[in-house]
């Protein structure tokens, strides 16, 4: 049945003509086995034999299939699962020039369930290309850097934290455990318990050796009691401002006359202030006792107070033998300066006690008397 097309005859369509024109639409389909039937509005039928068509199942649940063009699958809001929980396999194969690309803009990217295998192999992730690929455990660097098993440098501070446990070294073979430290570094010891126990901790400067002693053994050489009664407790200075009196323990005073000759006077030393010229500088006095040890001749000692100052202007230092070793004479210096004054104090504040010329045979104990002006 011919169609009539307004723009071949030139004029309106008649209702005839338009009428016919629609007995000719398709407007339903049925089949029948291979046979597709169209039904037209005119009641007519027309039927289309397709079993010469290919049958193949293109569901990828039946057949492999080949793209022949760039694909999406959007899942929406639905999600996508792939179960293979009977041995199967799930398989994605590409080859060097290929590139299997998961963009995760947020959210996790999981594998769970993975089976336990003793293959020594691992996957391995690129955080700058993603890149996912696997290695080998042989070609890791398995050297143990236990520190049973070799020496360890750090890169950065590092903390140990106890955490309420113990940390004990254990040397009972003759073995020794060794800090070493420069002039430049530091070895902190923070926090010690206060504890009654009658020990002290020595210290050999040659040897670097740390080791404790009984506090009954620090007298006159070896062993038994200390003497206290020889300790300075007090000192006074006489009206002329050079005798430098010091009161004993046992009632028994030593004295020190000071050259005046020499030298012109740093400050008033009755009255402990200076009488300069509008200013007044106020005098200090620090007093203690240490040891020499034995196998050595100095004893350097650490005094912030006098750090900076002149031995001999701002400093003065007197040294008393108490006991150990033959009696020696003590003497005073700054510490890596020369033994004249005046001679400045480094910034350390250190002193050096030296107890005659030659190498100790034992312990030799003494006490100082440092006086000093701001």
């Amino acid at each position: 049945m011919a169609i009539t097309l307004r723009n071949v005859k030139g004029t309106e369509l008649s209702h005839a003509e338009m009428d016919t024109n629609l007995e000719s639409y398709y407007y339903s389909s049925s089949l029948s086995g291979n046979t597709l039937t169209l039904h037209t509005t005119g009641s007519d039928t027309h039927s289309i034999d397709l079993s010469g068509l290919a049958t193949a199942d293109t569901n990828i649940g039946n057949t492999s299939l080949t793209l022949n063009g760039n694909r999406t699958l959007n899942l929406g809001t639905n999600n996508l699962t792939i179960d293979a929980v009977q041995g199967e396999t799930f398989s994605i194969t590409a080859d060097n020039s290929a590139t299997v690309l998961f963009r995760m803009d947020s959210g996790d990217f999981k594998i769970t369930d993975l089976p336990n295998t003793e293959t020594p192999v691992v996957l391995g992730y690129d955080s700058t290309t993603g890149v996912l690929s696997y290695y080998s455990t042989s070609s890791f660097d398995n050297t143990n850097t236990n520190i049973a098993n070799t020496n360890l440098t750090l890169d950065e501070n590092r903390l140990v934290s106890f955490g309420g446990n113990n940390l004990v070294f254990n040397a009972y073979q003759g073995e020794e455990f060794k800090i070493s430290s420069s002039n430049a570094s530091s070895v902190v010891i923070s926090d010690l318990t206060n504890s009654e126990v009658p020990h002290v901790v020595g210290y050999n400067s040659t040897t670097g050796q740390l080791s404790y002693y009984s506090t009954g053994s620090l007298g006159s050489g070896g062993g038994g009691s200390v003497d206290t009664g020889s300790f300075y407790v007090s000192s006074s200075i006489n009206s002329g401002g050079n005798v430098i009196t010091f009161n004993q323990g046992d009632g028994t005073t030593e004295s020190v006359t000071v050259d005046t000759a020499n030298y012109a006077s740093a400050y008033d030393i009755t009255n402990k202030s200076t009488t300069g010229p509008g200013v007044t500088r106020t005098s200090y006095v620090i007093a203690g006792g240490s040891v020499i040890a034995s196998g050595g001749t100095t004893k350097t000692i650490r005094i912030p107070e006098i750090a900076d100052k002149d031995l001999g202007n701002d400093v003065f230092i007197t040294a008393t033998y108490v006991g150990g070793d033959t009696d020696v004479p003590i003497t005073v210096q700054a510490s890596g300066a020369a033994a004249d004054i005046p001679r400045t104090i480094n910034s350390n504040g250190e002193i050096d006690f030296k107890a005659g010329g030659s190498t100790l045979a034992s312990n030799t104990y003494f006490m100082y008397h440092i006086i000093y002006t701001e």
